[in-house]
């Protein structure tokens, strides 16, 4: 479509346009601006809050750099030296994450090791280097390596201090040269982040103290929600900041800095939406981009929560609705697509749900691989993951509601954003007799097919029985009369150790691990098991089930089911 034409147009030339200006930041002639004078000292070390595994230390030592599913022996040569065609592994090894693993071990040998590999990467990549300087990845190992310096420099010498003190005060030179033309959403986060902890511990930055707090105050402002939501309505980004924030927050304590005003707010916000994007598992659930959940760093953020309240049900700015009653939770995705910059990790799940009974996951979205965990096939897998027949909703001929870029060199240069989709998202919530009823509708499917997408979920107040009804409409909202050749399909992805049985051709029998028992009914069309696939960035994919519901257009135009606790 045109539309969709015009839009690709203008990301690539906005993206081009900041490439540019950043390779004109840098070209050879103005490169002299990451020279001047070289900090003396840290001046305090913020705590890294993910989890770290002293055992894997071992295998760093003994030469084996496991990263985003690929594993590298680098048989006695240094990692920096290793040529790889995973760039997942390549971004892992330069942004220093794992100098965690060795802080962890705790041992002579480990202090020495992540020094000669510190001073390696600054022999090979002192200089600026466009594969090794990209904006997100030197602002992940300047916070790695502000955060680990008592692990690099407790006991060194002097000449390895001066040379680290060196790249790192360039390093975060070229972060203020680029910060205004880093990408859109996290990366630019991130960036701000990162000259916020420079700008606190090393020592002669009090200039730019202010400057960095008002620089991360314009960026949460513009990227946390009111609810405290992501504006990429990610899951898993708030989680990531939050991780980062803390910190920082300590950090900024401990030096007797005022923190920004929008800093302290976006933390009180984001808080308890970390606790209302969880299931019953503890778990989040899987909506555009989240995948597994890092239990441990979930714990560790949670533990920072001194006000922890009752879950919140709404968050009408992120585009989530929550239902819970007795042991029974579900989460629906009710939101519009999200400015096309950060678009990059939405999926066309609009209207999808996800379920838990207790402890157990019932109803689930198919999730997404990590960048490597399926091998040849993984961006195939990637892509699949996004459509609409991956999510627990209605597609219509099998098209998703959402429409992506479907050109790969278009796709390596603006990271798979959305072109279209739902950008109006109608969302009601009612509660009748203490039973909660959202009913949501979107229009994805008008452009293509002329027709919207409305579904209703109702939670009973003991929650032993989740109703739902899909609907389709006219572009004007009215309810389809006339029969038409479109198919929908109506699609419940359920957990891997959920187990199905037809009982007839409209009812489904659910038994869980634990065996409990479920009734899956439907009215008007049948209901067929069918296998299915759950992805995840650490077991790759397993085998599932899912139920469908298949019909036409017109003839069944209303679809009324529900899932009922058995015992």
């Amino acid at each position: 479509m045109f539309s969709d034409r015009l839009r690709l147009a203008q990301l690539v030339v906005l993206r081009v346009t900041s490439a540019t200006v950043r390779r004109l930041n840098l070209n050879p002639l103005t490169r002299w601006r990451l020279s001047g004078p070289v900090a003396d000292e840290l001046l305090i070390a913020p705590q890294d809050l993910t989890t770290a595994d002293p055992t894997l230390a071992n295998d760093l030592y003994a030469g084996y750099f496991s990263f985003g599913g690929h594993t590298v022996n680098c048989q006695g040569i240094s990692p920096f030296d290793v040529e790889t065609s995973a760039p997942d592994w390549h971004a892992a090894l330069h942004s220093f994450g794992w100098l965690k693993h060795l802080r962890a071990a705790d041992t002579g040998v480990a202090k020495t090791q992540a020094r000669v590999l510190v001073d390696d990467w600054i022999r090979m990549n002192g200089s600026y280097n466009a594969a090794t300087w990209q904006v997100d990845l030197t602002s992940k190992r300047i916070i790695a390596w502000l955060c680990h310096s008592p692990l690099l420099l407790e006991g060194c010498d002097h000449t390895f201090y001066r040379r680290f003190m060196k790249s790192l005060t360039r390093q975060v030179r070229f972060l203020r040269l680029v910060a205004k033309e880093a990408p859109a959403g996290m990366p630019r986060l991130r960036v701000a982040i990162a000259l916020a902890y420079a700008a606190i511990c090393i020592s002669g930055h009090q200039s730019f103290v202010k400057n960095s707090m008002r620089r991360l105050d314009k960026e949460l402002s513009g990227q946390i929600l009111p609810d405290g939501g992501h504006v990429s309505r990610n899951p898993r980004a708030i989680l990531d900041v939050m991780a980062l924030l803390l910190p920082l927050r300590q950090a900024i304590i401990a030096r007797d800095v005022a923190p920004g005003d929008a800093m302290m707010g976006a933390i009180d916000r984001m808080m308890p939406m970390l606790r209302f994007f969880r299931l019953g598992d503890g778990n989040f659930g899987h909506f555009n981009g989240m995948s597994e959940t890092p239990a441990d760093l979930l714990a560790t953020v949670l533990a920072y929560d001194d006000n922890a309240t009752e879950t919140m049900l709404n968050a009408p700015h992120s585009g989530y609705q929550r239902l819970f009653a007795g042991r029974t939770v579900a989460l629906v995705d009710c939101g519009k697509l999200p400015p096309q910059p950060v678009s990059g990790d939405i999926h066309a799940g609009c209207l999808s749900f996800e379920m838990s009974s207790g402890t157990e996951r019932i109803v689930i979205n198919c999730g997404r691989p990590g960048q490597n965990a399926l091998g040849p096939d993984n961006a195939l897998w990637l892509k699949l993951a996004r459509t609409t027949a991956a999510h627990s909703t209605l597609s219509l001929n099998e098209q998703s509601s959402c429409r992506f870029v479907q050109n790969e060199r278009v796709d390596q240069l603006l990271g798979t954003p959305v072109l279209s989709g739902p950008d109006k998202v109608e969302v009601n919530r009612q509660l009748e007799e203490g039973a909660a009823t959202v009913t949501a509708t979107h229009n994805g499917y008008v452009r293509p097919f002329g027709l919207k997408h409305q579904r209703s979920l109702s939670l009973a107040v003991d929650g032993t029985v989740l109703t739902g009804r899909d609907t389709l409409l006219t572009s004007r909202g009215k309810p389809v009369e006339s029969k038409n050749k479109h198919v929908f399909h109506i699609r419940f992805h359920l957990h891997p150790l959920v187990a199905a049985v037809s009982s007839s051709s409209r009812i489904v029998e659910l038994k869980l691990a634990s065996g409990e028992r479920w009734l899956f009914s439907c009215q008007g069309v049948d209901a067929n098991v069918e296998e299915s696939v759950a992805l995840s960035d650490v077991f790759g994919a397993k085998p599932c089930l899912q139920i469908v519901l298949q019909g036409l257009v017109g003839e069944d135009s209303v679809i009324d089911w529900a899932f009922q606790r058995l015992s």
